[in-house]
Parts: structure tokens; C-alpha cells; sequence
């Protein structure tokens, strides 16, 4: 069994995505297009890329799960209105929060609070970087922040490449963080590192497809992790207890 824990639906690449879902997972959870109208979607752009998403996992629902995507520069209002929508009505499993504020700012704490009465977690999009960087995205700090003050929701810190092993480091300490196994060059260095300092209990696969290559971001994992148990766990089993499937 093979759950993929990040992926997204870009329309422009979405038949390349199925092709290569169907050929290395067999189960997923969608983060949505998530830059279908630029870096700060209003609220009304945020529910149609989340129609989207539920037109893409609907067909399919034993085994495509759905991710309401925020944007937390929206009113307090629409973005509770729509996560509430979204998980109670329709099934979404979690929460996923892009570039579009830093997740140490204090207008998380509402969003947060009615995520953990929800009782999904959240994917959010972490990378460490000195060039290119969106003005509102989240290094690993912000997630520790995030995370010391919201203990009672658990965090997908996206991007375990991306966020390097200082980032790894700094999550360690925290029972309520995970992370997934995509972003940047799939090396398993920085895997074997993880394992040593947060378990495979908090490490999930995750391609990223189709921003990389499903096929090596799966064989990362295969060839880092040796015991089969952690397989197990990385692979489904820390997927599917999160999201309590």
C-alpha cells in the first residue's frame, strides 16, 4: 500500500498527474491548484479552486481525499466559513496553507482554533530559502511558532528537502509536527536524518507530483528505508491515522 500524502491537480498538467498517481500510489490526498490565481487568491477564487479539488477526488473517494486550501489573508469569517463547509459537509480531510502569510502571525490563532474543534490537520508549505521567496512564505521557525501555540492540531510541515536538516532539527522536540518526504533533489540523506531525530511515526511520503517526479520521490524512500515497519508507517499507515481513514 502506497498513500501519497502531497500532490496537486494543476489543470495544465493534470492528465501527466493521473498517469503517474495510477503508476506509483495507491491512494492520495490532493492540496489543490494552488496557484490557479496568482500567490493571494480572494475568497471566492480560494472555494473554486476547492470545487476543483472536490470534482477531482469525487470520483474516486476510497482513495482520493480531498484538502480545503486556505489563504489566511481572507476574512476570518470566509475562511472559517469555507473550512467548515468544506470538512463538514463535503468530507475534506485536512487543512493545506500555501505562501500567502508566514504561519507565526497571529491571525493564524482564530484559523487554527477552528481547525483544532474540526480535528483535521494542516499541510503547510514550508521552504528555506535566501533567493525567490514569496513575501508571505513560511520557514521551519514559523512552524515551530505555529506549532508551541496550537499543540492540540497536528502540522504537516511540507518540503522535508526544501526545509533542510535545520529544519528537521527544529521540529524534533515537537510531538504535534510531521513532515513529508517531498521537495527539491530526492537524496536520502536527509531522510535517514529525520528518521534518526523525529522516528518514521512523523514522516510521511509525499511526491509533490507534479512539480517532481512521483517515480523518484517514491524510490527515495525504497532505497533509504530498510525496515519494514517503517515503510509501513511513511509509506500509509502515518497517512491514514492522520487522517483518520
Amino acid at each position: 500500500m502506497i498513500f501519497d500524502f502531497h500532490t496537486h491537480n494543476f489543470r495544465k498538467t493534470l492528465p501527466e498527474t493521473v498517469i503517474a498517481l495510477e503508476n506509483t500510489a495507491d491512494s492520495f490526498l490532493c492540496l489543490g491548484d494552488v496557484f490557479a490565481f496568482g500567490a493571494d487568491p480572494s475568497a471566492e477564487e480560494i472555494h473554486k479552486i476547492n470545487d476543483d479539488v472536490l470534482e477531482y477526488t469525487s470520483c474516486d473517494s476510497s482513495h482520493r481525499f480531498a484538502a480545503c486550501f486556505i489563504n489566511p489573508c481572507n476574512s476570518v469569517d470566509s475562511c472559517i466559513g469555507e473550512m467548515r463547509f468544506r470538512v463538514l459537509k463535503q468530507g475534506f480531510k485536512a487543512i493545506k496553507f500555501e505562501v500567502n502569510l508566514p504561519c507565526s502571525d497571529p491571525a493564524m490563532t482564530p484559523l487554527m482554533r477552528e481547525i483544532a474543534r474540526l480535528k483535521v490537520p494542516v499541510v503547510h508549505h514550508c521552504w528555506r530559502k535566501s533567493a525567490d521567496r514569496c513575501p508571505g512564505e513560511s520557514f521551519p521557525e514559523d512552524v515551530v511558532v505555529l506549532a508551541k501555540r496550537n499543540p492540540d492540531v497536528n502540522i504537516v510541515m511540507a518540503h522535508i528537502s526544501s526545509c533542510g536538516y535545520l529544519g528537521v532539527a527544529q521540529i524534533a522536540p515537537l510531538k504535534n509536527v510531521y513532515t513529508d518526504t517531498s521537495g527539491g533533489v530526492p537524496e536520502g540523506s536527509i531522510l535517514e536524518y529525520a528518521l534518526a531525530l523525529l522516528g518514521p511515526e512523523r514522516i510521511l511520503y509525499g511526491s509533490d507530483v507534479p512539480c517532481r517526479s512521483a517515480a523518484s520521490q517514491l524510490g527515495r524512500v525504497l532505497g533509504t528505508v530498510k525496515s519494514r515497519r517503517a515503510r509501513e508507517l511513511i509509506l500509509y499507515k502515518n497517512a491514514e491515522r492522520l487522517l483518520g481513514l
